[in-house]
């Protein structure tokens, strides 16, 4: 279930802030043609990219999932990838609690497993359900940024509201992926569930 992390709280409400910060910088500025709407999208995927750097420091894995204290967590992205040049570039020798942040490209179909977290682009909507398949029941943590993503079961998903990057949880998908989330990460998600009728949160 899902466990409380309050000593986090300050470092996860700055680290927040500022990406929504970002994100409204980027996404109000003008919306011309040609350099200025490639800056627009790009600065957009660098909100994102914060924000996952922001999630990792606030989910815990089940124990036995790292094969060492300093075991890397992997990040793999499957499909058209803008974001994982951002990521690439914003998580360059980073680490979360001595862990380095490795990211690599997935050829889908391909090999999913040894990985953490998977990023699913939006180009590969029509295989989403394929995708999640094959890593239904382990510890992964799925994101993606397209609509209905958290209601197949991704656990993660960014959406656009009034012209920012917010972000809705499926605590059921994660609580089925054995993930433990900060709550207050929760608190700053829109949150869906795969039994709405069943209460909670």
């Amino acid at each position: 279930m899902i466990r409380i992390f309050s000593s986090r709280n300050t470092r996860l409400k700055i680290l927040c802030a500022i990406a929504l910060f970002l994100s409204a910088a980027s996404l109000h500025g003008t919306r011309v043609a040609g350099a200025a709407e490639k800056a627009k999208i790009s600065s957009e995927e660098q909100v994102k990219a914060a924000f996952l750097f922001s999630f990792v420091k606030f989910i815990d894995w089940p124990s036995g999932v790292f094969a060492a204290k300093n075991s890397p967590i992997l990040i793999g992205t499957i499909g058209d990838d803008p974001l994982g040049g951002e990521l690439r570039e914003s998580l360059h020798g980073k680490n979360v609690n001595g862990r380095e942040l490795v990211v690599q490209k997935i050829d889908w179909p391909g090999e999913t497993e040894g990985l953490h977290i998977l990023l699913i682009c939006a180009s590969e909507a029509k295989s989403t359900p394929e995708v999640l398949a094959s890593v239904k029941g382990n510890p992964v943590l799925t994101i993606g940024e397209m609509e209905q993503f958290g209601q197949q079961g991704g656990i993660i998903n960014f959406y656009i509201q009034e012209k920012k990057v917010r972000f809705e949880i499926n605590i059921d998908a994660a609580n089925k992926a054995r993930l433990k989330i900060s709550s207050q990460l929760l608190s700053l998600a829109r949150i869906i569930r795969d039994n709405p009728r069943e209460g909670g949160m």
